[in-house]
């Protein structure tokens, strides 16, 4: 360990810092040890271990000690991990293991391991005096990657089937080699050989092709589990942009799941499994995630259209109720103002809304195109407003026309010339239109509206002029003549006054009601001026009827005013019923609010009261769930209380197999020796006998010679004897030493199946723990589920609450909108009253 790190210190050596810089070469150096299982030793005594200082004067702990002195100044802290076994059980290891899911000490440490890595996080870790953040290491990481790459350092993963052939043809051409240099052994001892390295290799390709299997499927599940964070990641991108065209949206999702997925169909395959499942999971993860994205950007664009509605709604009636306002301000200032002055004050107004940016794609109403045509039928309103109220100020200035021709009329003296008469009339005329039209600047006057002034005011002023004239004819007559004229201008007053009294007292009513008093009240004057003569009778009914011909029009304009006035006053009468109806309609929408709101009240009350019970509810499956973990902890220490067992029975075995494998091995080797042994014997003994056949054909005619041989070579016959015996000995000792090393591999393997077994109960019992557990955390995501619908119905109800009290706030607001309207109404009848009593006045 302490070697290994020294490498690290001698590359800190190889490093320059730049001039100035006095921090360590490298930042926090983190040794962490996996699976730690050894009793009472701390992260502190581990650290002692490795890095203080020994004692001592040879060269290796020399060198050791100036490693550690290297490592202390090459890193800002040195910390040291002791991570326990994540599961009990090593056969979880192969399957993808969640955080729950691991041991509560590993659990502790590991949360410690992350504390502790965030606050060293927290300053940054300078590189040529630029902080080295995730952009700087994007951009180096696939530069160093590259200059490690070169040469195919780094072999790449292939497919398990590709990798089995690879390594059998190079295991195979081993084994060739191998058994080639073999050619001058026995062909036993050969075939011996070629079928035990023949299992080695199917032996190690199966390992080998094992290990592959699980680093590809190691690569695919981190593959995977990439894709998936990157579905997330970029899905979650997208709620960041809702939101969206729902057919691009949809594109897009398609786009995101269909990289992951073709990403994951690259990868190497397998010869224990495949990844279809995998990919089918993902993708209908995807699907998942792409309807929730969707589901959102629906809501976000229903949100969109509601506010932009809202917004509409009240910006039509903001600028409805400030164009009246400014309309109704001005009317009531009395002041000039033209049409250009309204459409300018309007598009002002409307200028000064702000809507979002249109999206002709999310949006279904055009807000503009909508905003653009109420501001049309705005304009229209306020101008149809505009024209009655100049109809109603041309009245006024022809009534103010006629009272100044009258004013002008009376200073003129009579009896003059008929041409001086006429002159001084048409002056009067000229200086009362021109004073007039100096009051009518500042208005926007209708042509028909002027046409209309010019001919009552010429009207009136040819009637003026034909009453002067007949008054003038009448003055330059005799004294009779004028006792005369000054009898009729007598009755002739009187029957104005008669007349005005009449018909103003019976205003309003009908034109033929006005024709009999006037026909009436004529005729009765002319029988009291005529005093029975016929010609006398027409000629004062003709005079009278032209002298009082311009108060009847006077007094017929008054009533038709008055009619029209009685009309206006009725559609006010009509528009205060209606507005007591809307007032009702409102106090009524409010009651049912109220009602409404109560309900809601109730329900909610219902609904915390049912959310409190299934607080209650999920806290006791809590604590059900905590004493389930808290059995299940208890098993597990079972569990790994019968792991240490099995780990003792194991060793215990293995020392009494190594045991007995060393007293075979000893008893192989000494019936080696021995055969040996024999073999030189027999050896010994058959140059003894070729010599004894050499001495015999040399000396087979010395009998005695003969008998000396004979005797020798019964002898080395009974020697023979004895070999052979001892040879079967050795071979009888030999096949009892088999018997007991298979009796001591047929109890070692009955210990093993007897572990085996009761590992196999113990693996039994944690998975039904971990079912029972696994059952009670759907249990738990249950009731976390169900307490998540309760709130979101809650959210929906507050939502409903909300929706309903900004319908109670727009009935107001079009409460107060009707209520203003009846005010401006009420304001328009006085204005009209008053008019009409100018008119009448």
């Amino acid at each position: 360990m302490l070697n290994l790190l020294a490498v690290l210190a001698k590359a800190a050596q190889n490093v320059e810092l730049a001039e100035g810089e006095t921090r360590k070469v490298f930042g926090h150096l983190h040794i962490i040890f996996r699976d730690w299982n050894f009793v009472n030793t701390s992260a502190a005594e581990v650290h002692d271990t490795l890095f203080k200082k020994e004692k001592g004067v040879s060269k290796e702990i020399s060198n050791r000690n100036l490693a550690r002195l290297e490592l202390v100044e090459a890193f800002d802290s040195i910390n040291i991990w002791l991570f326990p076994l994540p599961v009990s059980s090593t056969a979880q290891l192969s399957e993808k293991i969640r955080f729950e899911q691991l041991q509560p000490s590993f659990q502790s440490k590991l949360r410690d391991f992350r504390t502790r890595v965030s606050e060293q996080l927290q300053d940054p870790m300078l590189f040529n005096q630029q902080p080295l953040t995730g952009h700087t290491l994007a951009e180096m990481m696939p530069l160093f990657a590259e200059s490690l790459n070169d040469n195919r350092i780094l072999p790449d993963l292939v497919s398990t089937q590709v990798f089995i052939q690879r390594i059998r043809q190079k295991l195979v051409e081993m084994v060739r080699g191998t058994l080639n240099s073999m050619h001058t052994y026995p062909t036993d001892v050969q075939d011996e050989c070629r079928g035990s390295l023949e299992t080695f290799v199917e032996r190690e390709i199966e390992l080998m092709a094992k290990t592959n299997n699980e680093n590809i499927l190691k690569h695919f599940q981190s593959m995977a589990d990439n894709a998936n964070d990157t579905i997330r990641g970029q899905l979650q991108q997208l709620e960041g942009k809702l939101p969206l065209p729902p057919i691009d949206l949809a594109k897009k999702c398609d786009s995101i799941v269909h990289e992951a997925v073709a990403s994951l169909q690259k990868c190497p395959k397998t010869t224990s499994s495949n990844y279809e499942s995998e990919i089918r999971r993902l993708e209908q993860q995807g699907g998942v995630l792409k309807e929730r994205v969707q589901h959102l950007n629906e809501r976000a664009i229903r949100q969109r259209s509601t506010k932009l509605l809202s917004q509409l709604t009240a910006s039509k009636s903001e600028l409805k109720t400030k164009g009246n306002i400014w309309l109704d301000k001005r009317i009531a200032a009395k002041t000039p103002f033209t049409i250009s002055m309204l459409e300018g004050e309007l598009l002002r107004l409307h200028s000064s809304f702000e809507f979002a940016t249109p999206n002709p794609e999310l949006d279904e109403v055009d807000f503009e195109q909508e905003m653009q045509e109420f501001h049309a039928q705005l304009l229209e309103d306020l101008h149809r407003q505009y024209t009655l109220h100049i109809r109603h100020v041309v009245l006024q200035y022809i009534a103010a026309a006629k009272a100044k021709l009258d004013n002008e009329m009376q200073v003129i003296v009579l009896p003059q010339p008929e041409a001086q008469l006429h002159n001084r009339i048409l002056e009067s005329k000229e200086r009362v239109v021109l004073e007039i039209a100096g009051e009518m600047q500042g208005w926007s006057f209708p042509q028909e509206e002027m046409i209309h002034f010019g001919n009552t005011v010429g009207e009136y002023t040819r009637q003026l002029e034909e009453t002067y004239k007949k008054q003038n004819k009448l003055a330059s007559q005799n004294a009779a003549s004028r006792e005369a004229a000054a009898q009729y201008q007598k009755a002739k007053d009187e029957l104005a006054k008669q007349l005005h009294t009449m018909i103003i007292q019976s205003i309003p009513t009908s034109d033929e009601t006005m024709n009999q008093i006037y026909e009436s009240a004529v005729l009765n004057t002319c029988k009291k001026l005529s005093e029975g003569n016929q010609i006398k009778h027409a000629q004062m009914l003709q005079s009278l009827q032209a002298d009082v011909a311009t108060m009847m029009d006077q007094l017929r304009a008054i009533n038709k005013k008055e009619i029209e006035n009685n009309a206006l006053m009725n559609a006010a009468e009509n528009e205060r019923q209606k507005l007591e109806q809307l007032t009702n309609q409102v106090q009524k929408t409010n009651e049912l609010a109220t009602q409404r709101e109560k309900e809601m009240q109730s329900k909610l009350q219902e609904k915390e009261q049912k959310s409190k019970r299934l607080m209650n509810e999920l806290t006791s499956q809590t604590e059900k769930t905590e004493a389930m973990e808290r059995q299940l902890k208890e098993w597990q220490q079972k569990s790994t209380e019968l792991a240490v067992e099995k780990k003792r029975n194991e060793a215990e075995a293995f020392q009494m197999a190594s045991k007995e494998r060393q007293a075979t091995k000893k008893l192989v080797e000494e019936r080696a020796q021995k055969e040996r042994q024999l073999q030189v014997q027999m050896q010994a003994i058959q140059r003894q006998l070729e010599e004894q056949q050499h001495l015999l054909k040399v000396k087979e005619k010395e009998a005695k010679a003969a008998e000396i041989a004979e005797e020798k070579t019964r002898r080395l016959a009974q020697e023979k004897d004895q070999a052979l015996k001892m040879a079967q000995d050795e071979r009888t000792l030999r096949d009892q030493l088999s018997q007991d090393v298979s009796i001591q591999q047929a109890k070692v393997a009955q210990l093993e199946s007897k572990i085996s077994t009761l590992m196999r109960q113990k693996s039994i019992e944690a998975q039904q723990l971990e079912g029972t557990l696994s059952n009670e955390q759907r249990k738990t995501q249950r009731l976390e589920l169900e307490l998540k619908r309760m709130q979101d119905k809650a959210r929906e109800l507050d939502e409903e609450k909300e929706l309903w009290r900004r319908q109670v706030m727009d009935m107001e607001q079009t409460k107060q909108a009707m209520s203003h309207r009846v005010a401006e109404e009420s304001a328009r009848r006085a204005v009209a009253e008053d008019a009409a009593q100018q008119v009448r006045f």
